[in-house]
């Protein structure tokens, strides 16, 4: 089922009127949880650093963000049931004739342990279970572990989640619980891995492990990898309740698999030419 789509009556709402339940065509829309969204500060206000201010070129004439490669997120962080609560979101962009940095919009996806959540924290690829072959020293690129049942070392993006539970019931894991996997080396009775960095904690041989896969960082419900046009646009999409199974990576309108929070999260990737993105309008909505 693709997300819903809920537009407010008028085409853009002036941050003055934000605070304002208004009606869609799929419930109401709550206030915007956002602070300073629409630019009301007059300056970055409520975001991480990522965001400069441009003193004019806005979507409703006044003025507006500009965003480049730096991940910018809300400073709030927004608590929510992701099993019973449907999120809103907007943002209007348009970039200048001399960029073609891809967009990415969405919200980052918070733990209850305070973190982001990574696809490869919140899922589990099935019967991949192992136990460590040896002692794991924290700090170590090198873990080795028992082959798993299903023989998953071809796939792309690996990771490997220690000390876990048998049950998989225990998604997500933290993140120092998780590794990226650049290479597997097969043996007869183990697999040697390298990891992209060491864990934090040393493990002892016996200790349950499991495999996963990267994905995409945050949930880009907004858009992903998308070309902002030269004249401004608005874009709106839902999230609707519902968390990824365990065994199931998560996709781009999906809370993450033990979300409680959620932070709104915006930058540009790749392509050529200045940072000059324009951003403005964003909103982060309840839908009742």
């Amino acid at each position: 089922m693709p997300p819903l789509r809920c537009e407010p009556a008028g085409l853009w709402l002036p941050q003055r009127a934000s605070d304002l339940v208004v009606p869609c065509e799929h419930g109401l829309l709550g206030p915007n949880l956002l602070t300073n969204g629409h630019g009301e500060y007059g300056d970055t206000t409520g975001w991480t650093t990522g965001f400069t201010w441009a003193g004019s070129g806005g979507a409703n004439g006044d003025a507006c963000f500009r965003v480049g490669t730096t991940i910018v997120l809300s400073q709030k962080t927004f608590p929510l049931n992701p099993l019973t609560d449907s999120l809103y979101g907007a943002i209007w962009d348009r970039r200048d004739e001399d960029t073609s940095r891809p967009l990415y919009a969405g919200v980052a996806c918070v733990s209850a342990y305070g973190e982001i959540i990574r696809p490869a924290m919140c899922h589990r690829l099935q019967n991949t279970h192992c136990t460590l072959f040896e002692n794991y020293t924290a700090g170590s690129t090198t873990m080795k572990v028992t082959p798993p049942a299903n023989d998953v070392s071809g796939l792309s993006a690996l990771a490997i989640q220690a000390n876990i539970s048998s049950d998989d019931l225990d998604l997500p894991v933290m993140a120092a619980q998780m590794q990226y996997v650049t290479s597997v080396t097969k043996n007869v009775d183990h697999w040697v891995l390298t990891l992209s960095s060491g864990l934090s904690q040393s493990y002892s041989a016996g200790t349950l492990c499991a495999f996963s896969q990267s994905g995409d960082s945050y949930t880009y419900f907004l858009g992903s990898g998308i070309t902002p046009p030269l004249t401004w646009e608005k874009r709106v999409a839902t999230i609707l309740p519902g968390v990824n199974d365990r065994y199931t990576a998560p996709v781009s309108n999906q809370y993450r698999r033990g979300t409680v929070a959620v932070r709104f999260v915006c930058f540009t990737s790749g392509g050529s030419g200045s940072y000059n993105t324009h951003i403005d309008g964003m909103e982060l909505r309840r839908i009742y």
